[in-house]
């Protein structure tokens, strides 16, 4: 149910973009174009469920072992959340979160939080918080915390290691 409001929200939010853009520029406005559009926004948007995982191409969507976009802004799961191209999201996940380019705005993770090329906003991770090619303005891992992570990963202390 949750998936479905997260739809339809994203769908009326692009779509009233696309409208505003045919109402500034007048001669583009075409019924039949705009019918189109919102057809494919609205595929665009779907989050498709298959045995707990969903997908999407650039939806927002809820799924209980793992969520999987292109382009995402909201995102949470109890297993894994990435996202290929982020663009200031909302990442929460039980095991690992990961926005491999763009800029991340949160991420929570049970395990791992990454954020490939860019920039990440805030990290929380219960083992690892990492950004490979870029900046993270607060990073937490376990107990530890640091500003302006760049580079090497912070790693939460475990038993083994103390």
């Amino acid at each position: 149910m949750e998936n479905l409001a997260l739809w339809l929200l994203a769908t009326v939010g692009c779509s009233l973009v696309a409208l505003i853009y045919y109402f500034c520029v007048p001669e583009s406005y075409n019924f039949r174009r705009t019918c189109k559009t919102i057809a494919l926004i609205a595929l665009l948007t779907l989050p498709v469920n298959v045995n707990g995982y969903v997908f999407t191409i650039a939806g927002n969507a809820v799924g209980e072992k793992g969520v999987y976009s292109l382009f995402s802004l909201y995102q949470k799961s109890d297993g894994s959340v990435v996202t290929f191209i982020g663009l200031l999201g909302y990442q929460e996940a039980g095991h690992a979160a990961l926005t491999f380019v763009g800029v991340s705005g949160y991420q929570r993770a049970g395990r791992d939080a990454l954020a490939g090329i860019g920039l990440s906003g805030y990290q929380e991770a219960g083992r690892d918080a990492r950004t490979l090619m870029g900046l993270s303005f607060l990073q937490r891992a376990g107990e530890l915390e640091r500003w302006f992570g760049a580079f090497v990963p912070l790693h939460a202390p475990t038993e083994e290691t103390e």
